[in-house]
């Protein structure tokens, strides 16, 4: 008969997990705090681990990718259920691989050797990503306004000095921004502005009800829409630092 210790079941199942949606975030650029995957982690590893003692029925694909489902809402906020399938189907090839080192391995000698595994492949990642990005800090920001919002990934630039009335503006691409242009009524501004090496503008810009910038709430934000490219797909949007105090 074999014997079965809980305790084991969910730490190492926490470790593959922790290591499954770390990866997926550094893959993705997600920005998100390693104690909140950690504790997503470990209370998916308890359900998952109740699951398997005590309800064997209910051990099966869809439960496993429902669970992932949730952890990736948990773990990086909320996002169209698009970006939720894809994030959970890396997460899933993650998490398959880290069981690929295991069976490798064999049982617990396997957990110190795929933490440094993926310790490695964190470290290789973000050195990649912070290259490409010129060490730079990118944030991520949903705008809503009117029941409908849009998901940017904007550069701290501490050069975005727009303003209207006082308030910092986020600079967006216009094509990421397009839906919160619809119905714009007495929320439309004008915003003038000056840029090094042309003559000044006019940008035409939104008041939205609220933005989250990294899962935090600001009410009342101004976004303005340009036609350039303003990050070459790395990042589709510029925000001033001082926006980001709540």
């Amino acid at each position: 008969m074999m014997v079965v210790y809980a305790d084991i079941m969910v730490l190492t199942s926490t470790v593959m997990l922790f290591a499954a949606y770390g990866t997926a975030a550094l893959i993705h650029g997600i920005p998100t705090k390693v104690t909140r995957i950690l504790i997503v982690s470990l209370i998916l590893s308890i359900v998952s681990t109740i699951i398997i003692l005590f309800f064997r029925f209910a051990s099966n694909p869809v439960t496993v990718f429902a669970l992932l489902v949730s952890g990736t809402w948990l773990c990086f906020g909320k996002m169209p259920i698009t970006k939720n399938l894809i994030y959970s189907l890396t997460v899933l090839a993650c998490a398959i691989l880290t069981g690929g080192v295991r069976l490798a391995l064999g049982s617990l000698p396997w957990v110190l050797p795929v933490t440094l595994l993926y310790i490695t492949i964190f470290a290789a990642i973000k050195h990649i990503r912070s290259a490409v990005v010129k060490h730079q800090k990118l944030c991520r920001i949903t705008v809503y306004r009117g029941g409908k919002s849009a998901e940017l990934t904007a550069l701290t630039d501490t050069g975005n000095e727009l303003s209207c009335n006082g308030e910092k503006v986020i600079i967006a691409e216009k094509n990421a921004v397009a839906d919160l242009f619809d119905n714009p009524d007495k929320d439309l501004r004008l915003i003038p502005y000056k840029s090094i090496g042309s003559e000044e503008g006019v940008l035409i810009g939104i008041r939205c009800d609220y933005a989250l910038i990294d899962y935090v709430k600001k009410d009342t934000v101004i976004v303005a829409a340009v036609d350039t490219s303003l990050g070459g797909g790395v990042y589709n949007a510029l925000i001033n630092p001082e926006t980001e105090v709540i």
